[in-house]
């Protein structure tokens, strides 16, 4: 009796890693970056293990996955069918292990990034802008009159200034504590430049 409730302790465990699994998948768009200097792939994973797949935005006919355990899926694509480990799953990006070689796949999810994932430099972009986000310290903006740029670290700015893309005399304005400060405010690049 014991060895009962064991495993249908370990089976229900194991239904709700699925189940949060397909629910970071689905109905979302992910960009696969290992092609993206020669071709964009998209895989779209849909409700009845439908999996649509875009390649160039052409959509190939057929595709399917489905979750073969906890950590494995199983897709179905024009290029064949596959074994894949999931390495690491984020609502932002997954990372498959192939198995059976040490070959990986990396996807981005294009849909929350709100912008398109065409490029190696919006591929950079998108994870400065993450990292940027993430690591807690300030994160500043530059502009012209009728545009704005951002969110760059001082990092960032210093280097744009050492290569001549940015003047260090520009005014930014940072995102640090709870009000946002603004151009007018007075700081300028150089200023934040001489505190790094």
């Amino acid at each position: 009796m014991r060895s009962f409730f064991l495993n249908l302790n370990l089976r229900i465990q194991n239904d709700r890693r699925v189940a949060d699994t397909l629910s970071k998948l689905k109905n979302q768009t992910w960009v696969v970056l290992n092609e993206i200097e020669s071709q964009k792939i998209e895989l779209i994973f849909r409700d009845n293990n439908e999996l649509w797949e875009a390649i160039e935005g052409r959509i190939q006919s057929g595709g399917h996955y489905e979750i073969a355990h906890d950590d494995r899926l199983r897709l179905n694509i024009s290029t064949g069918d596959f074994l894949l480990k999931i390495y690491y799953i984020s609502g932002e990006m997954v990372v498959f292990k192939h198995s059976g070689d040490a070959e990986y796949s990396v996807l981005v999810n294009e849909t929350k990034y709100g912008r398109e994932l065409n490029t190696i430099a919006d591929i950079q972009d998108y994870f400065n802008r993450k990292l940027l986000l993430r690591g807690g310290g300030p994160t500043y903006y530059y502009g012209t009159l009728n545009r704005e740029f951002g969110p760059y670290s001082a990092i960032q700015l210093k280097n744009l200034v050492h290569n001549k893309n940015l003047n260090k005399n520009y005014f930014v304005k940072t995102s640090t504590g709870g009000h946002p400060r603004r151009f007018r405010d007075g700081v300028r690049i150089k200023d934040i430049i001489r505190q790094i």
